[in-house]
């Protein structure tokens, strides 16, 4: 429960399809009617190969608080996937939260569904009874599939009961689709196979197979009738139209609401399972066509509907190219201001924000960060900016949304298989075309952030090969290539009377102290020995390590050689005080305005000489004490 309203939660696949359609419409309507929310959980894609595929959109459930929702309801045959189902019916179990299913049959759930098997039957006997026909052929869907069986047995048991054996050669399979149907349709045609009537398992197929009886030259009635089952819009734009059976899921959804009320107010349901579907006879039989539709309507509305669509993501490529290429999560939310984008809250992980983080890198647990960022609220502000949102929080400010009484929507955005984030979409309007719109917005989003995350991660990573490559790893210094490069630039092009200083630091004693107290410790003494030379030289000179335990810089100018010295002491003092060897440098500095000294092997070998000038003095002091 938010906000005092109970919460219906609905698991579905392609909601842009017209049947879901009028199922979220239709429940969404008689739940605000009854002071209830509903939340839908959009998979733009089904799950149907998730057995050989990993698919990402699975984790769309993941965010699925059951903690707050009240009742889950789940299209089962939308979701096309028995494993994810039973995950979800556990979870909530878990929490205690009842469970509806459409279209499935799952224990311990109030499993609603249509009856497709009456409303098949009564078309089947449409045929045989009212047409008398018996010379029928099956036009199956997937083999194997739990409804193309069950119609198959329905057409057995009709003609049965005619004393009809139902064989193995009355059956094609269309796979409930139109390519599969197509093929199915011409090998009847190529063998003479042709019967007096054609049932189909779904209306797809039927029209398939309609237009290829008609392309051979076969009239549809006349000389074989076909019928179809589902009631889907194509039927009435058929020639002739389809005689079929309506499914409506704007019943369904009014039984999904009712039934969620009284689990509210009893904690049980007590009303039928089952929508019965309702015939709708046509043309395609042999029946007189008394379906009205107003087809040049319908014509437009599909043309509309194509025309904004492909406007819709005309724009949504030209914007999502813009966001891929931004340089901040600034940028990326200042560009969610399209009105493409209308009636959307786009929420990403924290970790999309940051460079130096890798989004695409496989987790262990949960996809999701705890802490997420919200790229754009529509309706909140009128210049957005992106802000931090606790994942348990879903949306901020959920209860604008909820005053709304529209179906919030939540569909997940991942690229490249991995989940980024996800989008909430709220529109106001029984507007179908918004919901035609969710999966090509879905894309948009999906290739905008994807590329976004892709391209920030590439310029982390070749700013961070450039590092590796001007940069050396152990002092943070110049290497020699980047140091010989830079040092042309800068000191390449000497001018009459311009000075130079060198400074050359090496490590005293690294041999010692790499034998007695091991390698790790040697590595120390060189990074100190670079940070105090780094440390006595002026902010723009240019240090190097040449190698080993020698350290180069190079400044403009004449820079005191008694100051560098005291500086490096000073630190290596300060820095290597308690540790259990002492750490010293050798120092030579070297000052020149000759042009001849420019050059950088001179500079190192003058400098070089008076640094181990000084190393010869201390070996002999350390030797001769006394002296």
């Amino acid at each position: 429960m938010i906000n005092g309203r109970k919460i219906i939660a609905l698991c579905l696949s392609h909601l842009s399809e017209v049947t879901n359609y009028d199922l979220v419409i239709s429940l969404n309507r008689e739940a605000v009617r009854k002071g209830h929310s509903l939340f839908v959980y959009n998979l733009c894609s089904d799950l149907y190969y998730l057995d050989t595929r990993n698919t990402a959109e699975v984790h769309l459930f993941d965010l699925i608080d059951f903690g707050l929702i009240d009742v889950l309801v789940i299209a089962v045959e939308t979701i096309k996937h028995r494993g994810t189902v039973e995950e979800l019916i556990a979870r909530a179990s878990g929490y205690g939260v009842p469970v509806m299913t459409i279209d499935g049959a799952f224990p311990g759930c109030i499993n609603l569904g249509f009856d497709f098997t009456s409303g098949f039957e009564r078309i089947v006997r449409h045929i045989t009874d009212f047409h008398g026909i018996t010379d029928i052929h099956y036009m199956a869907g997937l083999k194997g599939n739990e409804f193309s069986e069950e119609r198959g047995n329905v057409i057995k048991k009709v003609l049965a009961e005619k004393g009809i054996d139902f064989n193995d050669s009355m059956i094609s399979y269309g796979d409930f689709w139109d390519g599969p149907a197509k093929e199915a349709t011409e090998k009847l045609i190529a063998e003479n196979r042709v019967p007096r009537a054609i049932i189909c398992a779904n209306d797809t197929m039927a029209i398939t197979v309609c237009r290829v009886l008609q392309d051979h030259g076969i009239k549809v009635p006349e000389d074989t009738a076909v019928t179809g089952f589902d009631g889907i819009e194509d039927i009435y734009v058929s020639a002739p139209k389809i005689t079929s059976s309506n499914c409506s899921y704007t019943l369904m959804g009014a039984k999904v609401a009712e039934a969620a009320d009284e689990i509210f107010r009893t904690r049980k349901f007590t009303g039928s399972p089952f929508v019965e579907p309702e015939p709708i006879i046509a043309g395609s039989c042999g029946c007189r066509d008394d379906v009205t539709v107003n087809i040049p309507s319908i014509m437009h509305i599909l043309n509309n509907r194509i025309s904004r669509i492909q406007g819709d993501n005309q724009a949504l490529s030209r914007r999502s190219e813009k966001i891929q290429n931004c340089r901040s999560i600034e940028e990326v939310s200042a560009l969610f201001d399209s009105y493409v984008f209308a009636d959307m809250t786009c929420v990403i992980n924290k970790s999309c924000t940051i460079p130096s983080a890798d989004p695409f890198r496989e987790k262990d647990t949960d996809v999701f960060d705890d802490e997420m960022c919200v790229v754009e609220d529509f309706g909140s502000d009128v210049e957005y900016k992106p802000k931090s949102l606790w994942r348990r929080n879903m949306v901020p400010d959920i209860k604008r949304l909820l005053n709304k009484n529209c179906p919030i929507v939540f569909s997940l955005i991942d690229y490249l298989n991995v989940p980024l984030g996800y989008a909430v979409f709220h529109c106001p309007f029984e507007d179908s075309l918004f919901y035609c719109r969710i999966p090509i917005v879905i894309n948009a989003v999906n290739n905008a952030i994807g590329g976004y995350v892709n391209n920030q991660c590439q310029r982390y990573l070749m700013k961070r090969l450039e590092e590796i490559y001007r940069i050396d790893g152990l002092t943070g210094l110049c290497n020699r290539i980047s140091f010989m490069e830079e040092y042309e630039k800068r000191f390449g092009d000497a001018v009459p009377g311009r000075t130079i200083t060198a400074a050359l630091a090496d490590l005293d004693d690294l041999k010692g102290i790499n034998d007695i107290h091991g390698h790790v410790a040697g590595d120390r003494a060189i990074r100190m020995v670079a940070d105090a030379l780094k440390s006595a030289c002026p902010e723009d000179a240019l240090l190097v390590r040449l190698g080993g335990d020698e350290m180069l810089a190079v400044m403009d100018g004449k820079v005191s050689e008694e100051s560098i010295r005291s500086k490096i002491r000073s630190y290596l003092e300060e820095h290597s005080a308690g540790s259990p060897y002492s750490i010293s440098a050798s120092v030579g500095v070297f000052t020149s305005s000759d042009r001849r000294d420019m050059n950088i092997e001179t500079l190192i070998k003058r400098s070089d000489e008076i640094m181990y000038a000084e190393k010869r003095l201390k070996k002999k002091a350390r030797k001769y004490p006394e002296q």
